[in-house]
């Protein structure tokens, strides 16, 4: 049973996982009953595979063995990765000598190598991993769980083993003959220099047009589309879309540009023009799907497609993991880290966009860049309604949650006020204050409506208590309010209180001084 199982491993190791069967001394692969090694690179990294038989070696002998492959790590000492698995295969229960000495020749060079013990009870059908670092082994305890589970009944004779190593060993050297280049789908990176000279466009023009008509540079970017979560509650889904061609200022547009050059010629020539306009777009608007969600600031600025191109990338890392490696190492990841960390610790950026078109560049490119290797992660019908169900997640949570929600009240609220329909007034500023707006700025705007709707109406006391809340959120605005509520009641004593605490605020000293000289002249 044993041979069986360890033919068996070997077969399963070389056919689904690129192991080759090490060479004798004759320059032939021979398969031993008692010890084979199976080696392979993976990723520039060395690693070698011992399947021991333990019930052939004694407690000394298991420790002399693990000591060698030490000495030869420790005096060797390899630039790359190089990491030694040894699999000790019993037919029973291991005894406790044995296990101690597999547990205590464990050895690990920080992050350059390691030698690390799997054994194997052919009786229990188990396999036991002796260490707890690294977390991945490279999924060898999956692969002999896997072939308990199929009983390794399958027959298999040497010369059957010979010939699939030989097998494997030729497809694997005809793939180090593939040229190590980028995959290159164009040549000329059209849609990158289009996308550039549209923003540029766009840029100049508004620019141009507020200078000549007097209209603010920013409220133009408004009108011709910034992402602004109220208007798209009121129904201008095209939102989504065209902030990705504004830029708030000559600044952004040029870094963005800049960065869209910088990494859009790259991600063009890989996944061709019309996929790479595919997933730029898409992702500049999964970017301001998660900004609408979760941020109530208006945005503009293509950002968030950039970073949907730096998450094509790392989708292109995942299904051509070596040539990732060798062209960009970990750039893209801490370009990514980088950004996000600066994000968060800048307010005036939309880090949520950022977030967004990320995942979406990353979802997308799983739909569009096909791939050889057919694993369940490179299937793009996966991507694809991971896409269209995030989307439409994240749509239907951005219409209904509290925040949006708050907003669109909010616009209501400024409507009442501007009738001068108090009682009605009041009543939706109470309403959105049940809401609890998390914005500090919407809550002091809504307490202030409702101070001054209940101050018109006449109900001075509740107009006094909302006024001491907004007090605490806006001391300037809160002074100031109170202050006016205490004279107008007649308590000149915590008016005159109140409005010095305004004054000390910063607010308009010119009319809190008439106020004080009015309230002096009462010989109050």
């Amino acid at each position: 049973m044993k041979v069986q199982f360890i033919k068996s491993l070997i077969k399963t190791l070389v056919g689904d996982s690129n192991f080759l069967l090490l060479k004798n001394r004759g320059d032939s692969r021979v398969f031993s009953e008692n010890h084979n090694i199976l080696v392979k690179e993976h990723l520039g990294s060395s690693i070698v595979v011992e399947l021991i038989d333990g019930d052939q070696l004694s407690a000394g002998e298991i420790t002399a063995r693990l000591q060698y492959n030490r000495r030869f790590l420790t005096e060797n000492k390899p630039e790359q990765g190089f990491f030694i698995f040894e699999i000790f295969i019993f037919e029973s229960s291991p005894t406790q000598d044995r296990l101690t000495a597999i547990n205590t020749g464990q050895f690990q060079l920080p992050g350059k190598a390691y030698l690390k013990c799997l054994s194997v009870n052919l009786t229990a059908n188990t396999v036991e991993r002796h260490f707890k670092v690294p977390i991945t082994d490279l999924s060898l305890s999956k692969t002999i769980n896997r072939l308990f589970a199929e009983g390794f009944i399958d027959l298999v004779s040497d010369n059957e083993l010979e010939e699939l190593v030989s097998k494997k060993e030729a497809e694997l050297i005809t793939k180090k003959d593939v040229p190590s280049k980028l995959p290159l789908q164009s040549k000329i990176p059209v849609v990158t220099y289009v996308l550039i000279g549209i923003n540029i466009l766009i840029g100049f023009l508004l620019f141009l047009f507020s200078q000549k008509s007097g209209v603010s540079y920013d409220r133009l970017l408004f009108v011709f589309g910034a992402k602004d979560n109220l208007r798209i509650l009121s129904g201008e889904y095209w939102r989504f879309l065209t902030p990705i061609f504004l830029h708030a200022n000559i600044l952004h547009l040029f870094i963005n540009c800049y960065s869209l050059f910088a990494i859009g010629v790259l991600v063009e020539k890989i996944f061709g023009s019309f996929k790479f306009a595919f997933v730029y777009l898409v992702a500049g608007i999964t970017g301001n799907i998660l900004s609408f969600i979760f941020s109530s600031n208006p945005g503009v600025g293509a950002s968030g497609s950039i970073f949907g191109l730096l998450g094509a990338l790392l989708f292109f890392g995942i299904i051509n993991p070596a040539l990732f490696k060798s062209h960009f190492g970990n750039n893209v990841i801490l370009t990514i880290l980088i950004n996000l960390g600066y994000g968060f610790t800048n307010a005036r950026i939309d880090n949520f966009a950022h977030i967004g078109g990320l995942i979406g560049g990353f979802l997308t490119s799983g739909v569009v860049l096909t791939s050889n290797k057919k694993h369940w992660y490179t299937n793009p019908f996966l991507y694809l309604a991971l896409t269209i169900l995030l989307t439409y997640s994240g749509l239907s949570y951005g219409f209904n949650n509290t925040q949006n929600k708050i907003l669109f009240k909010i616009n209501e609220l400024e409507q009442l006020e501007r009738t001068g329909n108090w009682s009605q007034t009041e009543a939706k500023a109470q309403e959105i204050l049940r809401l609890n707006p998390s914005e500090q700025k919407l809550r002091a705007y809504t307490l202030l409506v409702l101070v001054n709707a209940q101050a018109l109406s006449g109900n001075y006391q509740e107009a006094i208590n909302n006024a001491e809340i907004l007090k605490s959120i806006d001391p300037q605005i809160g002074h100031y309010l109170l202050g006016l509520l205490y004279y107008n009641t007649g308590q000149y004593d915590l008016a005159r209180k109140e409005l010095g605490q305004a004054k000390k605020t910063g607010v308009n000293e010119k009319v809190i001084d008439e106020l004080l000289n009015e309230i002096e002249s009462l010989g109050m």
